[in-house]
């Protein structure tokens, strides 16, 4: 499984490894944290306990064996660290006290619990949490800290009904197993699967520095004083994890979460924290869930921004290998067109010299052949001169938005094209034409086309006319460049059959922002419409469109 990398925050996952060598991972972190978790549920005033050590035991098992051996070696692995897993926990309960009996009854079902989770979120499943956003976080948590919850306290209630003496109800039994159990599992499951997927390197490097150091004093503060002095405390606890959802990694927030639910734990056992009084045993539920209910949205939400951070990140990404694979077609557009110039034009060089030294001697059909060779060479030159002007449309379109003078581009243009202007004797009746927001090249290239095409589609025997003219209108700008010649069928533009110039031209004035159309009402030629926006929204777009 690939690692993936997420966008600002610096710190990438990495899928499963071999079990081997961090068996001691598994069993030292469970005896931690169920030492832990005994510790709070014994001290007086403990409402619950806050048993912690599950969901490192399911975060392990579900990421450490999903790619190891199959058949009977997995099996063996498995059992293993399930062994491993109630060594830890009997460890950790005789430490506190507990008598050796006593701790046995209730071990099979922790174990259970355990293997029942680990095996839901096996296949992938525990490490799409953090990669796949918050749907496979929530169905994750659903499988991860939900199911074992539920499975443990009928396990466990079970137990304790069938062996034990004590002069509790099974209902408080169970309340506090599943209360403690689910609190643990949502806050545990998140932080173990960031220790175990994320490298060692990095999770540091985002846990031990300034800002993250500050936070968690921040969450601790927070907590104490809305806990102890404060009405409706969750509400003031969600706030700096709320901060840490927006601004921090994805692992910052894991770890902020698991401390303020380790600080309430250990405020509430020492005293700090006085519930009020219950008359029913299930009304504690009133008093644990809520810390559930304030946690988990702040994980929920913590793991979308994650999630369009990476999605951010995989469309830049996308964007540059895009811009790249577009600039090498440009270079490779320029070049060919450049390459190809040389042999179109000995092409069409040395058929003229052919033509005109024996004009007298060829065969009226040879004659015919070297004109269609003559003729597919200017065709061919003129598509090369497309073809450039494609590329050239391309880079022009990051150009700078400025304020143009239309009568400087239009004198532009034609002075580009004075030799097919002589040649032809293009007449040119035009209107003083005002400034225009747009990029100067693009434009000189727009006109420079539509001259071309009017020019081409000139009547033989006549010279080509054009008629450029203006009309201003609130917010837009229409530009007409009538010519006098054959007529472009009405619909040529909509069915998006172009020719090259024609192409250029909606290119160009498409990247304006603007429209292009055939005006039908038209006795004689073509009247081609350009509107183009006159406004500063339409500079402020170009110009961010500009600067990425």
């Amino acid at each position: 499984m690939s690692a993936s990398y997420g966008w600002r925050t610096g710190w990438h996952t990495q899928g499963p490894s071999d079990p081997a060598g961090s068996w001691w991972a598994l069993g030292l972190g469970f005896l931690v944290l169920a030492w832990v978790s005994i510790l709070l549920s014994r001290q007086p005033g403990s409402v619950a306990s806050l048993w912690l050590a599950n969901g490192w035991a399911i975060a392990w098992l579900s990421t450490r064996l999903q790619g190891g051996q199959g058949g009977q070696g997995r099996g063996v692995q498995v059992a293993l660290a399930l062994a491993a897993v109630a060594l830890a926990n009997l460890l950790a309960n005789l430490a506190s006290g507990d008598a050796f009996l006593d701790t046995l009854v209730f071990l099979p079902a922790n174990v259970l619990a355990v293997a029942v989770a680990a095996w839901s979120l096996s296949g992938g499943r525990a490490w799409r949490m953090l990669q796949q956003g918050p749907r496979a976080f929530m169905s994750g948590l659903w499988r991860g800290a939900l199911l074992p919850a539920v499975v443990g306290t009928l396990l466990g209630t079970m137990a304790f009904c069938s062996t034990s003496t004590s002069a509790l109800s099974w209902q408080d039994v169970a309340l506090t197993w599943f209360e403690g159990d689910l609190i643990g599992n949502v806050v545990t499951l998140p932080l173990a699967l960031c220790v175990l997927t994320i490298p060692r390197a990095e999770l540091l490097r985002v846990w031990v520095r300034p800002g993250t150091l500050a936070l968690l004093l921040l969450c601790t503060a927070a907590t104490l004083v809305a806990g102890a002095w404060l009405p409706m405390p969750f509400a003031y606890m969600a706030v700096p994890l709320l901060a840490a959802a927006s601004l921090s990694p994805f692992p910052v927030l894991a770890l902020a979460t698991f401390v303020t639910a380790l600080t309430v734990g250990l405020a509430t056992a020492l005293g700090w924290f006085v519930p009020p009084p219950i008359s029913a045993s299930w009304e504690s539920l009133f008093i644990n869930l809520p810390l559930v209910l304030t946690l988990l949205p702040v994980l929920m939400l913590g793991i979308s921004i994650e999630d369009q951070r990476r999605q951010r990140a995989e469309l830049q990404s996308s964007l540059q290998q895009l811009s790249r694979a577009h600039e090498g077609l440009q270079a490779f557009a320029r070049m060919a067109a450049h390459d190809l110039r040389e042999p179109v034009n000995t092409i069409a060089s040395f058929s003229q010299l052919l033509q005109q030294d024996e004009a007298g001697r060829l065969a009226p059909r040879s004659a015919q052949f070297l004109s269609h060779v003559q003729d597919a060479a200017v065709r061919m030159r003129r598509l090369l001169d497309s073809l450039l002007d494609h590329a050239r449309l391309d880079r022009d379109a990051t150009e700078p938005v400025t304020l143009v003078p239309l009568d400087d581009v239009l004198n532009q243009a034609l002075d580009s094209l004075a030799a097919r202007v002589r040649e032809t004797g293009l007449q040119v009746q035009r209107q003083a034409l005002p400034q225009v927001l747009g990029r100067r090249s693009l434009l000189v290239l727009l006109f420079q086309n539509l001259l071309s095409r009017a020019m081409k589609a000139g009547l033989a025997g006549e010279p080509p006319r054009v008629a450029v003219q203006v009309l201003l209108t609130p917010g837009r700008l229409i530009i007409s460049v009538r010519d006098h010649g054959l007529a472009l069928p009405p619909d040529v533009l909509a069915e998006g059959e172009l020719d090259a110039s024609l192409a250029l031209c909606r290119h160009a004035v498409e990247v304006h922002g603007g429209s292009m159309w055939l005006d039908a009402d038209v006795a004689e030629g073509s009247r081609v419409c350009i509107a183009l926006p006159q406004n500063q929204d339409f500079a402020a777009e170009a110009t961010m469109e500009s600067h990425p």
